[in-house]
């Protein structure tokens, strides 16, 4: 095999087989991948699409077949094609654009020849020798339809060496560098005479070579094309015959700005009357003094932006300042191909290039002259001298294009009475805007530029700019979506932020491919700071934590709700004196692992911490994904009675007011008020933007299954005064309930949608008399969280929301807290505390119930006896006996005892001597030493395994 083909084939592998070269050159190739037998366009303008995808299996790559009159070509053919690049050329730009140039013959590159320079020469010193014409392969470089006439025009000249002077850092000598042209490094120059300007298309950064240098006397300022339209102009009205016609009133068509030379002769090569003009770089515009200058000799000054974010930019900037003129706007979807260097195609040499038609060139001059006629001024008038007094009407076309270039559009929406709204975007950022301030940034922009009273006049009484009027903005439809299943993005100020399981990220908030909402930018300026905590969750149910940032009041808060066995640290028995009592309490305020726990307390208080970290960035990923979509349960972890409510533990600063800092539009319920909870319109507001739904401090009876279509599929919306409608699960928003009660109905079904969230007793009051102390978040710092935050914690804040985010993120299963404490409320919701207490009586160890087969009527007349009126029914009973004997660590009816009878079912018949019948008996299996089984009156009964009914 030879270098070359092998080469080659380095190519085809680099490109996915050729195809995404083929893509690049022909965009609408893309939509027949995949699809056998689809036509596409290779050009805008076809009128049918007769070109397909192929693959050979002799060339082991794509090719497009049918192309035209020829046969069957590779990506490599085609791009020798379009491009006028023999193969060699071809193969080396191709290998440098897929990274593969180390491999291939050396890059295009000029010859460059190094001497000692002599006594006389200076560093200063240059000599540029141009040729005569330009070659023909150099000038297809500068544009398809450039000829040396255009460049002409232009002192636009082909460079055949360059010699220039340096000091070489081996030898400290001034040397002399000549650098020639070759036929793959063309050199162009723009000859003014006593200064020069040259042009070095395939200068590479890697080289340290200037695509760009001046030589000689460079005047401050100059407008290159400024002297042709002067002498146009100047012949024009010397060959003008008509006395009765001021000089004033002779001009010429067009002033064409381009933000560049190659630009500029492109244009120039369409039409002999575009008159172009363009600065020295990019970054210079035009000035008043110049533009005012130019309108005594043309009639309209044009400009062609690239359509990047910068060059629109500087457009929109130009139209404001000078209202006359005129815009030429490319095609956005020219920013859908790639140029040959695989960038986003924005400026009119790319769009000469990528919609020449080879076969007639007359098509591209046809459809940049269309451009050219459609092009529109930012002014929103038009203006005529009557009886020499000027007069003004509004011209609706141009106000549509001033609003759409200052941001202003509509987003259509089926949700809303009118079927959209109105918006204004300014890069990333989106405000929802009315008709009435539309009109009013007009009115506010007229009287900023201090035009005529006639024109404010104009605004001010027109009808043109009413809802109605207004309904003619441009639609636009734009992504909102802040996340994927592993990024999340937010936004601040000063920057934007990404986040993924890896790192975390600033980004420019202009470069951002998605949109916000203007009340979802955080007013803080965001600096990004090292870890706040490492978390080791190889097993996720023992997850170890250490505290990085010890100075973060939030996170400090989140520690302390999470520090479960907080009394028997800062109560132990060794604290014997306030001063100790004291002084432990401030070293260890905010500790985790106290010294004083043992390593299974220290551990599960570090479970919680990694819990709470966990949620809260499950919470705040905007995302949503069907295997893992959760009701976030946040509840006291201390154990009381039923009826007692705990509260005042600090959940609320999380899942309410901490919350509210990151999700704007978040729909609050009432969870106290069952009446609202059971109302058909409860989500009465839930919308598709709502972010988030907090059912805050929920009663004791409430019941999460109503809420399963939310956390795993559609939210069905019954606003009142509408009809109802449905958000589909990507657009539900999350959902959290914070309660000092456990559940009382939790299946299966329940407790995999459950994500339960535990805090501790260590913030309360002591109006029981159970504590030592009050103590409530506020004192942690002398003063309350957020409203008295500093810049540097609100840094703190968002800093630590990224990061547990991230956390999450990067965590394939969930992060459970400990459970003992919440299963044990669970079990006495079931109970109840009547029937907890008649079973700690009954079973009491003295009374030899346990470890025995015990008579269930038996059990159940003593309980009735003790409860009265408000006794269980039978199952409710067996229910409530189970969680005490799962409270208890007990077994009930274990199968060696009470196995499965002929039917099936685990019940255990026996006969009752008291009554001479065959009763159902329960076992309650202790951890203590196995005994024989013992009934109540005799050791030797009757066994019926029977089915009786109680």
């Amino acid at each position: 095999m030879s270098a070359t083909t092998s080469v080659k084939q380095q190519i085809f592998n680099a490109s996915s087989n050729g195809l995404d070269i083929i893509t690049k050159l022909y965009s609408d190739a893309e939509n027949t991948i995949g699809k056998k037998n689809k036509p596409f366009k290779v050009r805008d303008d076809e009128e049918s699409a007769s070109a397909y995808l192929w693959f050979s299996p002799t060339q082991n790559t794509w090719c497009v077949k049918d192309f035209g009159d020829k046969k069957a070509q590779n990506s490599i053919d085609l791009y020798m094609h379009e491009n006028g690049r023999s193969f060699s050329e071809a193969i080396q730009e191709l290998s440098q654009d897929y990274g593969i140039s180390k491999t291939v013959p050396e890059h295009r590159k000029a010859t460059l020849t190094f001497s000692n320079a002599k006594a006389d020469d200076k560093i200063t010193d240059y000599h540029i020798e141009y040729a005569t014409k330009i070659p023909t392969t150099a000038l297809a470089t500068i544009g398809v339809h450039v000829t040396q006439q255009v460049c002409d025009k232009f002192n636009f000249k082909y460079v055949k060496s360059l010699t220039t002077f340096f000091v070489s850092k081996k030898t400290n000598k001034l040397t002399k560098l000549v650098k020639e042209a070759t036929d793959n490094y063309p050199i162009y120059g723009f000859d003014n005479g006593t200064w020069h300007k040259t042009y070095e298309p395939f200068a590479r950064k890697e080289d340290k070579a200037p695509r760009f240098r001046f030589f000689g006397d460079k005047p401050e300022r100059y407008i290159f094309g400024l002297d042709n339209i002067k002498q146009r102009v100047l012949d024009k009205r010397n060959d003008n015959e008509d006395e009765k016609k001021a000089e004033k009133d002779i001009k010429l068509d067009n002033a064409i700005m381009v933000s560049g030379g190659s630009d500029g002769l492109n244009v120039a090569s369409l039409n002999p009357d575009y008159n172009v003009i363009w600065f020295n770089s990019e970054s210079e515009q035009i000035v008043p003094k110049e533009y005012f200058s130019l309108k005594k000799d043309v009639k309209n000054v044009y400009n062609i932006a690239d359509i990047d974010n910068t060059g629109i930019k500087q457009a929109v900037k130009l139209g404001n300042e000078y209202l006359g003129l005129k815009h030429i706007w490319l095609p956005e979807k020219l920013t859908l191909l790639k140029d040959n260097r695989g960038n986003k195609c924005k400026d009119i040499k790319d769009y000469i290039t990528k919609y020449n038609n080879k076969q007639n060139p007359y098509t591209i001059k046809s459809m940049f002259g269309k451009l050219y006629e459609n092009a529109l001024p930012f002014q929103l008038w038009d203006s005529y001298k009557q009886k020499d007094i000027w007069k003004y009407k509004f011209n609706s076309e141009y106000a549509m294009h001033f609003l759409k270039h200052q941001g202003f559009y509509k987003i259509k929406d089926e949700d809303v009475k009118e079927q959209f709204y109105f918006i204004r975007k300014r890069e990333n950022v989106v405000t929802r805007v009315t008709a009435t301030e539309i009109k009013d940034y007009i009115i506010y922009f007229v009287r900023q530029k201090e035009l005529s009273v006639g024109v404010r006049n104009l605004i001010l009484d027109t009808t043109k700019l009413s809802d109605k009027s207004l309904s003619a903005l441009l639609p636009i439809d734009l992504n909102f979506k802040s996340s994927t299943f592993n990024t999340q993005n937010l936004s601040f100020t000063n920057t934007g932020l990404q986040i993924t399981p890896h790192s975390i990220t600033t980004i420019t908030n202009s470069k951002s491919n998605n949109v916000v909402w203007q009340q979802n930018v955080f007013k803080h300026h965001f600096t990004i700071q090292k870890p706040h905590f490492k978390i080791d969750a190889t097993n996720p149910d023992s997850c170890k934590v250490d505290v990085l940032k010890t100075d973060n009041k939030f996170l400090n808060y989140v520690i302390n709700t999470s520090r479960m066995f907080w009394r028997d640290e800062l109560e132990h028995k060794s604290l014997n004196t306030p001063e100790k009592k004291q002084a432990y309490f401030k070293a260890n305020q905010f500790n985790i692992k106290g010294k004083f726990l043992n390593e299974e307390q220290q551990q599960k208080q570090q479970q919680h911490l990694a819990n709470k970290i966990y949620a809260f960035g499950y919470f705040l990923h905007t995302h949503k994904k069907m295997s893992s979509s959760y009701f976030v349960y946040a509840m006291d972890n201390k154990i009381s009675d039923i009826k007692e409510s705990n509260g005042g533990s600090g959940k609320s600063i999380m899942w309410d007011v901490a919350m509210r800092h990151i999700y704007k539009n978040v729909k609050f319920l009432n969870g106290r008020d069952k009446e609202t909870l059971d109302d058909k319109f409860a989500l009465d507001g839930v919308s598709k933007t709502t972010d988030a739904i907090l059912v805050d401090d929920v009663h004791e009876y409430f019941s999460i299954k109503k809420y399963y279509p939310i956390v795993t599929g559609s939210t069905l919306v019954n606003p009142k005064n509408n009809k109802p409608f449905e958000i589909v699960f990507n657009n539900s928003p999350k959902i959290v309930a914070t309660s000092n009660y456990q559940l009382k109905e939790i299946n299966a079904s329940t407790a995999r949608r459950l994500l339960y969230v535990l805090y501790s007793d260590y913030y309360h009051d002591n109006e029981s008399g159970d504590y030592n102390e009050n103590r409530k978040v506020s004192d942690d710092y002398g003063l309350d969280l957020f409203t008295d935050f500093t810049d540097s914690d609100w840094n703190d804040f968002y800093n630590f929301v990224a990061q547990c985010i991230q956390f999450y993120l990067g965590q394939d299963k969930p992060i459970k807290p400990d459970m003992g404490n919440a299963n044990i409320q669970h079990l006495n919701r079931i109970m109840g505390d009547g029937f907890s207490n008649w079973a700690d009586t009954y079973f009491d160890e003295a009374n030899t119930q346990l470890d025995r087969y015990t008579s269930r009527p038996n059990m159940m007349l003593d309980y009735k006896n003790e409860i009265g009126k408000n006794a269980k029914n039978a199952n409710s009973f067996k229910k409530s006996l189970d969680a005490w004997c799962k409270k208890m660590e007990y077994e009930l009816n274990p199968i060696d005892k009470v196995p499965a009878n002929s039917q099936g079912k685990y019940r255990k018949m026996m006969n009752d001597p008291a009554i001479q019948k065959s009763v159902e008996h329960f076992y309650i299996k202790t951890n203590r030493s196995q005994q024989q089984p013992t009934t109540t009156n005799n050791d030797s009964l009757d066994v019926n395994t029977g089915e009786l009914d109680f």
